[in-house]
């Protein structure tokens, strides 16, 4: 028999909770060590293209005020995220910002899963439990999204797609808390908040308003099939504002000013529009890294969804085909949105946003497919969590982490000492009156794609980042005095 303690309790017992200590510890560990090299490269994030124009509109306009008005009356009709785009550190004079703000995309989103987990678990998982499960899915997302570069550490692009993936996750988990509130004031708290995240995310893209309005549309048909009032008053609520919100950025006279000085390009036949959709969303589904992580990743966090199936939401009981319908729908209706206005497949930072909604929309079906009691596959899923969890950490490994480590440590402090001096040097010109400057490119880096994906300028001072970048420094021209690392493409990166 185990000696007792002098409490009276087996001295095995007390040796399991320090083993359980020690375990979540040493988990701790590693995800925050899994999670520093991509943490680390936000201090060495620096302005690119579209940061520098919203300063020249600023110093044209006079006033954030202004810069607002003329971008939704010439431009887009994005209201939120050009209210956002006044945060950019470079229009206050503060480029270190930018570093604030790259910490803050990734805080942001840990954040954001952490209390959704929190929520949809009716907060039976610890902070600290669901703090780890938000790493393990912020890791999964850096290690098979399209761009980490363009998702956190690029401002312009992060703005405009990260910022609805995480106000997203916000608004389903505030209705949630909304229900299960026993006052009224918390009750309208809660769902204030809601309204303000479908605001935002509405008012943020056009492919998060359709994936809004897709959602939501099956909410409120969930919650008229289980007969609950409720639940259908607050979706209808939150549908009526989305369609609101629709309306002003649909109106808004910057798409009209926009669309005339694009042209209208020759027309498509409707045919091809949708041939190319559908062509474009089998391509997209079937990405070898996303199909990988749409794979292992229910695996590893299966243990975790069986645990607490029953506290799943009452509106999130799915048969797995329907549920299937519902992800595969959502991405074929946002590609089709793209195949209407654009040519050619999305640049990344486009895909990033659809593969989030795609990753986070699959997690939930999977677990709003499982059954009470365990079947073959569930039992088949448990037992293999232990080695997707291995064969997964060996890609990451040998792929996006050693990638992450090899750009923090091997590039970043070239990276930044030989822009502080690029940029040193185009002030001295300057401050000189010169006013076409040649700076040297940049040496001795190779491009890991995290953070650096090329020279950020060209020899050719016409191209479309170098104009950026010399109204910024209040030049009528910047270029390299010679060829340099192959450029950033920001399409394919």
């Amino acid at each position: 028999m185990p000696s007792a303690s002098p409490s009276g309790r087996p001295e095995s017992s007390h040796w399991a909770r320090q083993w359980q200590a020690r375990r979540r510890l040493l988990i701790g560990a590693g995800l925050a060590l899994l999670l520093l090299p991509y943490l680390a490269l936000s201090f060495y994030t620096q302005p690119y293209w579209d940061d520098y124009d919203y300063v020249e509109l600023l110093a044209r306009l006079g006033s954030q005020w202004a810069a607002y008005k003329y971008l939704y009356t010439h431009h887009t009709g994005r209201f939120f995220s050009i209210w956002v785009t006044q945060l950019n550190p470079l229009g206050h004079g503060w480029p270190a910002g930018l570093r604030v703000l790259s910490l803050g995309w990734l805080g942001a989103t840990w954040l954001a899963q952490a209390w959704a987990v929190r929520v949809l678990t009716r907060r039976q998982v610890s902070w600290a439990a669901a703090a780890a499960w938000s790493a393990v899915l912020l890791l999964a997302m850096l290690f098979s999204m399209p761009s980490p570069y363009a998702a956190f550490y690029w401002f312009s692009s992060a703005n405009v797609y990260q910022v609805p993936a995480i106000v997203g996750m916000v608004w389903p988990a505030a209705v949630l808390q909304s229900l299960r509130a026993g006052s009224r004031w918390v009750r309208a708290g809660w769902y204030g908040l809601a309204a303000a995240s479908v605001l935002g995310m509405a008012g943020s893209l056009e492919l998060a308003l359709l994936l809004l309005g897709w959602a939501l549309a099956w909410l409120c048909y969930s919650a008229y099939r289980q007969g609950d009032a409720r639940a259908l008053r607050r979706w209808l609520g939150l549908a009526a504002l989305a369609v609101v919100a629709g309306a002003v950025v649909v109106a808004s006279p910057g798409n009209f000013v926009r669309l005339h000085h694009d042209g209208a390009g020759p027309a498509i036949p409707l045919w091809q529009i949708l041939g190319r959709a559908a062509l474009q969303t089998i391509v997209f589904l079937t990405e070898p890294r996303q199909v990988t992580a749409l794979v292992v990743l229910p695996l590893v966090l299966a243990r975790l969804g069986y645990c607490y199936r029953h506290l799943r939401p009452a509106g999130l009981r799915l048969p797995l085909g329907a549920g299937v319908v519902f992800v595969v729908g959502g991405v074929a209706l946002q590609m089709l949105f793209l195949s209407f206005v654009a040519w050619g497949y999305p640049a990344v930072r486009v895909l990033n946003f659809l593969w989030f909604g795609l990753l986070t929309s699959w997690l939930l079906v999977l677990w709003a497919a499982l059954p009470d009691a365990p079947g073959p596959a569930t039992r088949l899923a448990l037992r293999l969590r232990r080695p997707a969890l291995l064969y997964g950490l060996l890609l990451a490994l040998g792929g996006p982490e050693r990638a992450a480590w090899r750009e923090w440590l091997g590039n970043g402090p070239a990276w930044q000492r030989q822009l502080a001096a690029r940029e040193a040097t185009i002030r001295a010109a300057r401050a000189a009156g010169q006013r076409e400057v040649a700076v040297p490119p940049l040496v001795g880096l190779v491009p890991q794609y995290v953070l650096i994906l090329g020279e950020p300028l060209s020899d050719r001072a016409s191209a479309r980042y170098n104009q950026s970048a010399a109204t910024y420094y209040g030049l009528d021209s910047l270029r390299l005095s010679r060829p340099g690392l192959a450029p950033a493409d920001v399409r394919v990166h």
